[in-house]
């Protein structure tokens, strides 16, 4: 779950919201019939690279598409549906937390779906998780969308545009009159009420969630309906080529030889805690044959980069100094006491150093700067159009190297299958060389440190997904200047 900042970065916060509550008129676009119409197909109209597009119609979207693929069609519906930025942006905060945007999505723990609302029993269903599940097929009735599977995406979103403008799962009476908002804060609060009702609304991540919708889906829209032209194909066709920034696909640097070279250069390829060693083993990659096996013992080439990165400095444009003077007063992050062993300083310099982001948890756009723990880098993977919010709780063949997760005070990284990495079995790590490894064993792939406890090594214990973590992924930054 997203947590509230520091007292500082939450002012920030609050003033980024302020910004995007000016900029974004609460006022239906002027909009010609034309854009009406293809904004009606949602995802179709916005789609992006298409070997990316896991989708298989608009109709059954969830089936295979991401989180963030499944939101975008939910803001763009909407959009077309009349709704302005900040009242789409407001419900799909909101449904983001509810369901993720899965249609047939089951309320408890995991990703656990239904087509039929009623195996729901007495939990949340769909949507907007209607609890009892059952309970959304009265609705559909009133709606006049009974003719339609209830599973489907515009199925349930018919049932929920009805429910703004007629009665509510909460009671409330016609809430699209008093939808009049201009803060996303209050927007996000106020559809909460009327429409959900939820027992712990956990309005931060819902806030966060729907700013992060508004950052990212409205900019294209813009692109493609600007100016005068009606010709829907060819302003998809343009948005498909150049649109990066809100691809579910795995961007370049994560998995190229970049990436998975620095981990395996960084990163112990075992896993080992409270002192319990293994002994000398050799580390690929390395001058040293044998290395001590200490837990706080860094490898070569991590060593080497702590070292650089301590005595490294950058200013708010993200460049770079080797000494410390005029506007380069920001120190490299390297975790706690300078040292490297620490979650967030390995998770950093593992991102910037590998080329994945090359600005990750220094400055965003705006010039805001970071630079911090685990907290301020989660400010960070917020507020940077780079990164988006991913489910957690997939099997681990969702999840794409470079991958972040993040918990109040630890964060660990997604690392992909590492052939130098040693498998676990029984628990413990086993040499990949050793007839014990050849079957029966499980591969490891995550990476974290600890404070001043864990230089970064193969983490086993932690679980891939694991609900405990909010994750997020890297989509590409080449549309995001740093001014």
């Amino acid at each position: 779950m997203v947590r509230l900042l520091k007292k500082t970065s939450a002012r920030l916060i609050y003033l980024t919201l302020v910004v995007l509550c000016v900029a974004t008129p609460n006022t239906a676009s002027a909009l010609i019939d034309e854009q009406f119409r293809v904004y009606d197909r949602g995802l179709g109209a916005l789609d992006l690279q298409a070997d990316c597009d896991t989708s298989t119609s608009d109709a059954t979207i969830a089936a295979g598409a991401s989180m963030n693929e499944r939101l975008q069609y939910i803001y763009t519906w909407l959009r077309g549906h009349k709704l302005t930025p900040i009242q789409s942006a407001a419900v799909v905060g909101n449904i983001s937390v509810e369901s993720g945007g899965i249609p047939n999505r089951v309320q408890g723990a995991g990703t656990k779906t239904s087509n039929n609302p009623a195996d729901a029993g007495s939990l949340g269903w769909g949507l907007i998780q209607w609890t009892p599940g059952k309970r959304v097929l009265g609705y559909a009735e009133k709606a006049g969308v009974s003719s339609s599977p209830i599973y489907e995406m515009d199925t349930q979103l018919q049932i929920l545009l009805w429910h703004m403008k007629n009665d509510s799962p909460t009671g409330a009476n016609n809430m699209l009159a008093g939808f009049t908002q201009y803060s996303i804060v209050d927007a996000v609060y106020y559809y909460e009420r009327k429409i959900e009702g939820a027992g712990k609304p956990a309005y931060s991540v819902r806030t966060a969630r729907a700013t992060i919708a508004l950052e990212k889906y409205e900019p294209l829209i813009n692109s493609a309906y600007s100016g005068t032209a009606t010709d829907s194909s060819s302003n998809v066709s343009t948005l498909a080529a150049s649109s990066v920034s809100s691809s579910g696909c795995a961007p370049t640097a994560t998995t190229s030889g970049g990436f998975t070279a620095t981990v395996e250069k960084y990163v112990w390829p075992y896993e080992w805690r409270s002192g319990k060693g293994l002994g000398a083993v050799t580390l690929p990659g390395t001058a040293t044959a044998q290395l001590p096996m200490s837990q706080k013992s860094l490898t070569v080439a991590y060593k080497t980069a702590i070292e650089n990165a301590n005595n490294t400095y950058f200013d708010k444009k993200g460049a770079k100094s080797s000494s410390k003077s005029g506007d380069y007063k920001y120190k490299l992050y390297t975790g706690y006491a300078d040292s490297g062993v620490d979650c967030g300083g390995f998770v950093t310099r593992l991102v910037q150093d590998s080329g994945l982001d090359p600005y990750y948890n220094m400055v965003d756009a705006q010039g805001t700067v970071y630079n911090g723990y685990t907290k301020v880098q989660e400010g960070y993977l917020l507020h940077s159009k780079r990164w988006q919010i991913i489910e957690s709780g997939q099997p681990s063949s969702y999840y794409k190297p470079g991958d972040v997760a993040m918990q109040d005070g630890h964060t660990l990284i997604f690392v992909g299958e590492i052939s130098t990495f040693w498998p676990v079995k029984g628990g413990k790590p086993v040499e990949p060389s050793s007839k014990a490894a050849q079957s029966g064993t499980r591969k490891v792939l995550l990476a974290s440190a600890s404070l001043n406890k864990r230089a970064p090594m193969a983490d086993k214990d932690e679980k891939v997904g694991s609900t405990a973590y909010t994750w997020y992924r890297y989509v590409g930054g080449s549309s995001e200047k740093v001014y």
